[in-house]
């Protein structure tokens, strides 16, 4: 009777077709993951910059583990960010992603904050992130933590519909080698070089490095796009604790990406003749953080890092950038049920845009200073039924003057095993260099008028009030679930303004302008189910409604995202993963024509097999898209050139030594 529930369950997780022989013989497996409930106890930072148990977090928090990433079988960072409910993923082209959480998505997706151990690699120079140089070893992150919502009270500008924090792993946790080599007809090299070891008895290290090569996508024709990519990262980290409290952590790194990439200009009569060009990228970061332990009550952290960046991009606009970031925190437990934070940062950052072929910038060096300080109360009551949270930060910002982001955050546990929490929050986005300095030349547009782009220095900031509402708890250590209602009023959005047509000149002129109001409101849903030891079930969904002034289509989102993925230990050394995707149609409208395209909906069937002959090394099989040969993901809002991911293999073998 034992073996036949097994089977029903493993028909449940659609594996019963592949592996009915090896779950009637499989060994009983030792549990290889947390429970349910240790899930639930187990610490997050993110929502409130200190550590505190995931149950009792009063926001839309969504972990992804190491073991969620290896078993997915994705090798980079947006692919892992498709498991969080209310992320919406797309994939433009070989080399780049569209981003964000609840809306308004896109290359240049401005309204999402992201961080790389604590420090943040959002770009205020072109208001958004580069994923393609977020390309890290993907087996040295310890988890990453998705905030769904504002986290501006804390974070300050741009955590305005979400954080997402990437967190790598203690060099006591990669105290080994690893050689991990990957290769397939998409994926065509991605080769993985890690060795840590101790530096004496309070200190260890890990130096790594990566090389990646990713083929071209395919045009709406089925030609090579011609957006080839590779790049090449290299990097360190040390860790120091001492005997007294204190923990330093010191880490680099480096890279160069030679990126090919293929664009549409409009014609006078058309769509113009795809053109081409190759960018090249390089920068290099660093990070120092100290930790000290005034008393079990009272922990300062102290973070200094800088980051240097530079594009060389001939027919857009070349840029240079030097950030340096300061921030200082102090958390302080005042009582048993009072706990307070409070902090200080500094940024600064020396930008330069250069013309290119398309653009002008003026002015093309600018000095841009961000000061801030957030204090944050939580209080207990009850015997710590009821939590709330109260938190304000005030900054200034060379592009938006002085601004104010408070939040009201409560939880009620209204049972062990079950909590509500409901938060209000205002957070907002500063216009970005880009915006505010960088100019098009005349560009041919299909009408007897030249399309002229201009800046505005006279930009202000973007204003979101939040709403949110939440349900967390577990059935019983196989089943939780986490449920969240939204409800977003955004003012003064940035976007681009027509003017009248200048028939003497024959031009049409356009801008950004603080001219636009929207509304979203929606849910998300994601639960976990473990039937059995060795079946993991986890389905999410979103469903998330735009409405923008002036604007008859949704603005580049799905309405409705589904994900299911089964993860099935059919052996102690075999393992196979099971993911399938849902993304509704969308509607993509172009920045600067005004024109609005539609990006069909898809199902994604991706699938990993992986085999450790030996304790130390791990052979797989994935396959990703297995049933679209094409398929459209995104369309550059920019300039419109659709490609299509295409159906991938890879292989890889990962050895670990010491």
């Amino acid at each position: 009777m034992n073996r036949l529930k097994e089977l029903i369950y493993c028909l449940t997780g659609c594996y019963a077709f592949a592996f009915y022989p090896a779950v009637l013989y499989a060994e009983k497996l030792d549990p290889t993951s947390l429970s349910i409930e240790q899930l639930m106890e187990s610490e997050v930072t993110t929502a409130s910059r200190t550590e505190q148990k995931f149950a009792d977090t009063a926001a839309a928090v969504y972990v992804i583990s190491q073991e969620d990433i290896q078993r997915a079988g994705v090798t980079n960072i947006p692919d892992v960010l498709r498991m969080a409910p209310g992320v919406q993923v797309a994939r433009i082209s070989a080399s780049e992603w569209a981003v964000t959480i609840r809306g308004f998505n896109g290359r240049f997706a401005n309204k999402l904050l992201v961080l790389l151990d604590g420090r943040t690699v959002y770009s205020p120079v072109f208001a958004g992130v580069r994923w393609e140089n977020l390309d890290l070893v993907l087996e040295d992150i310890e988890r990453i933590e998705v905030i769904r919502g504002p986290g501006a009270s804390v974070w300050g500008q741009n955590a305005v519909n979400g954080v997402i924090n990437i967190i790598t792993k203690h060099t006591e946790d990669t105290q080994q080698g690893l050689v991990s080599i990957a290769a397939g007809n998409e994926e065509r090299a991605i080769a993985e070089l890690r060795y840590g070891d101790q530096l004496g008895d309070n200190a260890a290290y890990r130096v790594f490095g990566k090389f990646v090569y990713r083929d071209d996508f395919v045009d709406l024709q089925g030609n090579d796009a011609g957006d080839n990519w590779m790049q090449g990262r290299g990097g360190f980290r040390v860790d120091w604790n001492s005997n007294h409290g204190d923990r330093l952590m010191l880490e680099g790194d480096g890279f160069v990406s030679h990126i090919n990439d293929e664009f549409l200009l409009p014609a006078d009569d058309q769509l113009g003749e795809p053109r081409r060009e190759l960018e090249e990228q390089s920068g290099a970061s660093g990070l120092l953080h100290w930790d000290h332990d005034f008393s079990v009550a009272s922990t300062i952290h102290t973070q200094v890092y800088y980051e240097y960046f530079n594009e060389v991009d001939r027919q857009f606009s070349s840029e240079t950038s030097h950030t340096l970031d300061i921030d200082f925190q102090h958390d302080i437990a005042l009582s048993k049920n009072n706990y307070f934070n409070w902090g200080m940062g500094y940024r600064y950052v020396n930008s330069a845009y250069f013309d290119g072929i398309l653009s002008t910038t003026d002015p093309t060096y600018q000095d841009l200073h961000l000061v801030s300080a957030f204090v944050q109360d939580k209080a207990l009551f009850f015997e710590g039924a009821l939590q709330l949270t109260l938190g304000a930060k005030v900054q200034y910002y060379t592009l938006s003057d002085w601004d104010f982001q408070p939040s009201l955050r409560v939880l009620w546990k209204v049972h062990p095993e079950h909590r509500f929490w409901a938060a209000f929050s205002r957070a907002t986005r500063s216009p970005s260099r880009g915006e505010t300095a960088l100019s098009l030349k005349p560009l041919a547009l299909p009408a007897p008028v030249d399309l002229v782009f201009q800046a505005n220095p006279d930009l202000t900031r973007e204003v979101v009030h939040s709403y949110e509402l939440g349900y967390r708890g577990w059935l019983s250590n196989q089943i939780s679930l986490d449920m969240t209602l939204f409800y977003n009023d955004y003012k003064d959005l940035i976007t681009v303004a027509l003017g009248s047509v200048d028939y003497v000149n024959g031009q049409l002129p356009a801008s950004f302008e603080n001219d636009t109001d929207a509304q979203t409101w929606g849910g998300e849903m994601a639960a976990e189910w473990r039937p059995i030891e060795r079946l993991r079930l986890q389905l999410s969904y979103s469903f998330l409604k735009v409405h923008v002034a002036q604007q008859e289509q949704g603005h580049n989102d799905p309405e409705n995202q589904v994900s299911l993925r089964s993860s099935l230990d059919i052996t102690s050394t075999i393992t196979a993963d099971l993911g399938v995707r849902y993304v509704d149609s969308f509607y993509v409208q172009s920045l600067l024509l005004g024109t609005e395209s539609i990006v069909d909906s898809y199902v994604g069937l991706d699938l990993r097999f992986a085999w450790k002959p030996i304790h130390n090394l791990e052979l797989s099989i994935v396959g990703q898209n297995l049933n679209n040969k094409v398929h459209l993901e995104y369309i550059d809002e920019v300039f419109a050139y659709p490609r299509q991911l295409e159906r991938s293999f890879y292989g890889q073998i990962q050895w670990y030594f010491n």
